[in-house]
């Protein structure tokens, strides 16, 4: 599927704080929801500078591009240019061992541990981080853990500031306002705009878009890993010829006040991600063991088929990731759960 998919360690205590509440129609206190949410933004715009100074000293590295336009003898200058190309020894091990889809776009912060636990752990100390320095720290012992010859190579490299944190928090409370005002709406029967300037039914805009609507809420609250062009779980295993895990579902129960009073709620929820807007698989929190036995079972055998399909190197990475979510998610008592359409706040202003 393109564009982004993202895999949730879905926090349902959050949920059922400060989301399951706005669709019923009941007002919230969202402060500590607020505070989480511009915390996380935060430190993850920070951690996002070293990942910066990683890409400008890769893309410095590489050899000059041949544009195809260009007149011949210039083409031929360029390829002779770059057959003399020199890679100092920090760019060198940076182009060697960083994988970008990984390390810099894919996990939720700039992480290089290898296990699951421990990218698990990670996260947290990023999203606990109090201010800048401890957020610069953790990402020069995770360059070092890379390769200690990378001491001194890389700085962080600002970029466009994130928007400042009243309009931050002004924007957090628009997405719970519209999500409470949707569903008011399309339980009085009125119209809801679009985005071409038209108006439809509210019913017919909730009924689509509220599961949407509310894992965005979460999002921005909850760490997430996420790929681009790739697709989900189930999915991946039909491809494969292998049957998906009884625990992956779709996320009724997630929303089940909502598909109990409005059923084509839960007619739009399936497991396979459907458009750009959508949510897909779950598995609660109770069967998360399950869903890494079978990641720890079945995944080399989805793998080898993929690499049949030529897509070995894609899908080994998409099944890491939905591994160190669940892992993630297991060690913090949540749940796991798909969606599409949806970057990492501090991509997404």
């Amino acid at each position: 599927m393109k564009g982004i998919i993202s895999f949730h360690p879905l926090d349902l205590q959050l949920f059922e704080r400060f989301i399951t509440p706005l669709i019923a129609g009941d007002k919230i206190k969202p402060d500590k929801y607020l505070d989480a949410a511009i915390r996380l933004r935060d430190n993850l715009h920070q951690a996002g500078l070293t990942m910066r100074g990683i890409e400008y000293r890769m893309e410095c590295a590489a050899p000059p591009a041949v544009e195809d336009n260009a007149p011949f003898w210039s083409r031929i200058k360029t390829r002779l240019d770059a057959m003399e190309h020199q890679v100092d020894e920090a760019a060198a091990v940076l182009m060697q061992k960083v994988q970008p889809d990984l390390h810099l776009e894919g996990r939720p912060f700039f992480i290089t541990e290898d296990s699951a636990r421990r990218v698990g752990e990670m996260v947290d100390e990023y999203r606990n981080a109090e201010d800048t320095d401890q957020i610069d720290d953790l990402a020069r012992e995770q360059l070092l853990r890379l390769d200690r010859r990378l001491v001194g190579a890389v700085e962080p490299i600002q970029g466009d500031p994130p928007s400042n944190r009243f309009n931050y928090r002004r924007q957090l409370l628009d997405d719970m306002r519209e999500l409470y005002e949707l569903v008011r709406t399309a339980r009085q029967g009125g119209e809801w705009p679009a985005e071409n300037g038209q108006r439809l039914k509210a019913t017919r805009v909730m009924e689509k878009e509220l599961p949407w609507r509310s894992m965005r809420i979460h999002s921005r609250a909850v760490p997430f890993w996420y790929g681009r062009d790739v697709d989900g779980l189930e999915t991946v295993c039909r491809a494969a010829g292998v049957e998906p895990p009884n625990c992956l579902v779709p996320a009724w129960r997630v929303w089940a006040n909502a598909c109990s009073e409005f059923p084509a709620v839960r007619e739009n929820l399936l497991m396979e991600l459907s458009s750009e807007k959508s949510v897909g698989a779950y598995v609660a929190p109770e069967e998360i063991a399950d869903l890494l036995d079978f990641l720890n079972v079945s995944g080399t055998r989805i793998i080898q088929e993929a690499t049949r399909q030529g897509a070995g190197p894609t899908c080994t990475l998409l099944l890491r990731k939905v591994r160190e979510c669940a892992t993630y998610a297991e060690r913090r008592g949540g749940g796991y759960l798909e969606a599409a359409g949806l970057a990492p706040p501090h991509l997404d202003q």
